[in-house]
Formats: structure tokens, sequence, C-alpha cells
């Protein structure tokens, strides 16, 4: 049964800048015995899942702007991005995901290597904080 939460979600792309983008929303989640699902509607629309896993996680976007991006650990895995500006071709080498916390408020750590179409752009950590609503 799917709970509602509050979501604060942190992108860091260290070699670009110090600051991190954060989204704060509402949504839900769900958890069995393997994983948990969030989902929630980011601020310009896109409906977003996160699958969170042992040792990998799943954000699949959908709406104007629709992709899958998979982070491995120990892996490297390729998706197209889409953006406002065209499409990028993505690569991600993923150092670790780590699970933390409870079924009830998971916390995940996101340790990845992010390449656009041949070009390193940067080491970059995301960070999923989920809390009850």
């Amino acid at each position: 049964m799917a709970k509602a939460v509050n979501i604060r979600i942190s992108g860091l792309q260290r070699d670009i800048s110090d600051e991190p983008t954060v989204v704060e929303c509402c949504g839900t989640l769900h958890s069995d015995t393997a994983q948990h699902y969030i989902r929630y509607t980011d601020p310009d629309g896109i409906k977003n899942m996160i699958k969170l896993a042992s040792g990998r996680a799943t954000v699949t976007r959908s709406g104007a702007l629709s992709s899958i991006m998979e982070f491995v650990e120990g892996s490297r895995t390729e998706c197209v991005y889409p953006t406002p500006y065209g499409n990028f071709d993505t690569a991600i080498e993923t150092s670790s995901v780590q699970i933390f916390g409870s079924d009830a408020s998971p916390f995940a750590r996101i340790v990845y290597d992010l390449t656009m179409n041949g070009q390193r752009i940067s080491g970059c950590e995301l960070t999923i904080c989920i809390s009850q609503a």
C-alpha cells in the first residue's frame, strides 16, 4: 500500500558547482521486501518514479521529457537524456548505491560520474530522503 510522503532530492555536480540542486515535493512510497518505489510529480509537471534496490536505482521520468536513468553499482549504463534544447547521449558510471533507514523512511545516496555526448561532465552525487507526510 502506498503511503503519502515528503520527498527531498538533492543533486550535486562536484566539478561544476559546490551548491546542490534541491527538489522538495510530496509523493507516495511503496516498499516491498526487495525495493522501494517512490512516485512524485516535479515542479515542471514531469511524473517521476524512483526504484531503489540493493546496489541499484532506476529513475523513470514521463511526460513532456521522458527518460530512464539506471544506476547500477560498479557498472556503466547508457540512456538518452532529453532537454528542451535537444537530446543528449548519456553514460552513467555508478560507484555506489547506498540505501539506509527503514521501509517507512528510506534514505539513498548514489555516487556516479556523468558523461554526455562523449564529454565527461562531472562527478555527481544524488541523495534521496523520504519522510512521513
